[in-house]
């Protein structure tokens, strides 16, 4: 039976998949180091140094490969590049669900066992529960809920 205590469950754990799946868009540096400045006075001296470290005191100097990852200073590789095939599937390779049908929860408590983890949404009381075991596979839900089209998403 599906009770508030477990819909207060699922959306903790649809908190923490969110937490747990999110990634940064790219490398921030510029709070890698906090600016410092350093005052030097003596009986004789007032001078201020300021030893606040750059970007560029950060990232290490030379050529990159995000220009050229072949230049000929870097070392020869440790396997061949040609070697490396991709891990996952092709662009459009993960079929979205573009139209889901729902079950009754009873219907659901069929195949559905307690502790299942399902994503929760709740936009002005329309409820949709969308399991984790049917989310592995595809990845993206297109739904409208509420009244407001939104995509559901899982990696």
């Amino acid at each position: 039976m599906f009770n508030h205590i477990k819909l207060i469950g699922l959306i903790g754990t649809m908190a923490l998949v969110a937490v747990a799946c999110s990634s940064a868009s790219g490398t921030d540096f510029s709070g890698a180091i906090a600016p410092a400045s350093t005052t030097t006075s003596g009986p004789s001296t007032n001078q201020s140094t300021d030893t606040s470290p750059s970007i560029d005191g950060v990232l290490p100097d030379g050529p990159s490969a995000l220009d050229d990852r072949f230049a000929d200073s870097f070392p020869e590789p440790l396997i061949d590049p040609a070697d490396i095939r991709s891990g996952g599937p092709p662009p459009d390779g993960i079929p979205p669900v573009d139209e889901p049908f729902f079950i009754s929860v009873a219907d659901a408590d069929d195949w559905l066992n307690d502790a299942e983890p399902v994503l929760v949404v709740d936009v002005d009381g329309d409820v949709r529960a969308y399991p984790i075991q049917i989310m592995m596979w595809h990845e993206i839900v297109n739904d409208t809920v509420g009244g407001v089209p939104l995509a559901v998403t899982y990696c």
